[in-house]
């Protein structure tokens, strides 16, 4: 996946949890019909970024942790800043 369409595909996961929906990972993938994998890494680097809040949900299973994520004030700031950058630009 090249850099731009990273972009994209972060700003379309803002898009899709800026109505307030808490999604898990493999949520996001199949509404996107994206990998999951590329989803799970824009995810983690959205929630670096502090731009969506995430919370472990306990599965009682072992290995890796579970996670739902919803974007928060800070996510919708800068959906919005995109957005406007966007009509700027046509």
């Amino acid at each position: 996946m090249e850099y731009r369409d990273f972009n994209q595909l972060k700003k379309q996961i803002l898009e899709l949890l800026k109505h307030g929906e808490v999604s898990t990972s493999s949520q996001v993938a199949v509404k996107m019909d994206a990998s999951l994998t590329n989803v799970c890494d824009c995810l983690l680097r959205l929630y670096r970024l502090r731009l969506v809040d995430r919370h472990e949900i306990e599965t009682g299973a072992p290995g890796r942790p579970s996670y739902t994520y919803m974007i928060n004030p800070r996510g919708l700031d800068r959906l919005a800043y995109w957005q406007k950058q966007g009509e700027n630009n046509t």
